[in-house]
């Protein structure tokens, strides 16, 4: 599990997976499906995603292992 905040967003998200056991990449989707980060991570992390000229919506967070399997995913909000 990974916290995400804040949610709703104003266009700086934290993303932060505290033990890090199995996460290498986390992506960020909006809801048509393009990818609008994509990082490798490795073991604990803490990630900050500027969403500024990012449209106001609904986006989904995924933390993945080395697989391409998802370990967790949430939705964020964001609000201009």
């Amino acid at each position: 599990m990974f916290n995400l905040y804040p949610n709703p967003t104003g266009g700086i998200l934290t993303i932060e997976h505290k033990n890090g056991v199995g996460a290498d990449r986390v992506i960020l989707y909006d809801f048509r499906g393009r990818v609008l980060s994509n990082e490798l991570i490795k073991g604990k992390f803490t990630k900050l995603i500027v969403l500024d000229s990012s449209n106001s919506g609904v986006y989904l967070v995924a933390v993945l292992n080395k697989e391409g399997g998802i370990i967790s995913q949430r939705r964020v909000l964001v609000r201009h």
